[in-house]
């Protein structure tokens, strides 16, 4: 199999996994009422970091023997990020369009409070308010994870890289 084709096999696989994994912390935060709070958010990330690192080093370990450059290893990481991503996006999707909408509804009040708050004229806070809405969070956190995963990535990649010094051409 060609490392095009390994990597994103493994990045699907381990997105699979952080999507899943960060979308059972959301309901865990929603049942418990706690999906505002530091720790889900803490825990998010930490749940994140550890799966782009496992993710990649079973990248290198499982299809490159043991080796892999550093770009290749942040490429592994952003693309399982990206796929956990979209994944959390869908479900975030279904849940604030379909399963508990009111929570659109407490984010607009919550904007608008702020922004009046702030001196913000009127036709300003109206048209930020129509841009909250299942469809813009759910793009809006496909692009956060790919940014995150980005910046977990380059650090990530620094400590999953192992060059190959024998002189063996690795991917």
């Amino acid at each position: 199999m060609d490392n095009n084709k390994m990597i994103w096999q493994n990045a699907m696989s381990y997105g699979a996994i952080l999507g899943l994994s960060l979308v059972f912390l959301s309901v865990l935060g929603y049942i418990l009422d706690i999906q505002d709070s530091v720790i889900i958010g803490m825990l998010n990330y930490v749940v994140m970091a550890v799966l782009l690192f496992m993710g990649s080093k079973t990248f290198r370990d499982k299809y490159l023997n043991g080796y892999i450059k550093y770009g290749k290893a942040l490429a592994s990481s952003f693309l399982i990020g990206l796929f956990g991503g979209i994944i959390l996006a869908f479900y975030i999707y279904i849940f604030m369009k379909y399963i508990d909408p009111s929570i659109l509804e407490k984010m607009k009040i919550m904007t608008e409070q702020k922004m009046i708050d702030r001196g913000l004229p009127d036709d300003q806070v109206d048209i930020s308010l129509k841009m909250i809405n299942a469809g813009i969070i759910a793009v809006g956190t496909i692009f956060s994870f790919a940014f995150w995963s980005f910046i977990f990535g380059l650090i990530i990649a620094f400590f999953v890289r192992k060059e190959n010094e024998g002189g063996k051409i690795t991917a």
